[in-house]
């Protein structure tokens, strides 16, 4: 644990960053990375009920993340978001070269 604190990333499997959905185990349970736009939208904007951290999850992430995005739910992670969302506009634009998708663009309004 105390090195997921310096770099949490590193707990994640290399095809987190590079595959569309991806289901691993992380300290026992079943752990589901979606990085399709649509995807994400689908879970954290349009049905975000249906889509809900376990209990222990949350007590041993906590520690790590907080009660920022990555841990928070409904209208607090909607609040979060819509407070980040520009800031994050311009990392992810600085990072393309020509225009971006238009996937940003939709949820960097929602």
């Amino acid at each position: 644990m105390r090195a997921l604190r310096g770099n949490a990333l590193a707990s994640f499997p290399r095809e987190a960053f590079e595959d569309d959905v991806v289901v691993h185990r992380f300290r026992g349970h079943r752990q589901f990375i979606f990085n399709r736009p649509d995807a994400i939208c689908r879970i954290l904007v349009e049905n975000p009920g249906n889509y809900v951290r376990a209990a222990p999850t949350i007590r041993v992430l906590s520690p790590l993340f907080g009660s920022g995005l990555f841990l928070s739910a409904g209208e607090e992670w909607k609040h979060q978001r819509r407070t980040v969302a520009p800031h994050l506009l311009h990392v992810w634009c600085k990072s393309w070269r020509g225009t971006p998708p238009p996937q940003v663009f939709r949820l960097s309004r929602a």
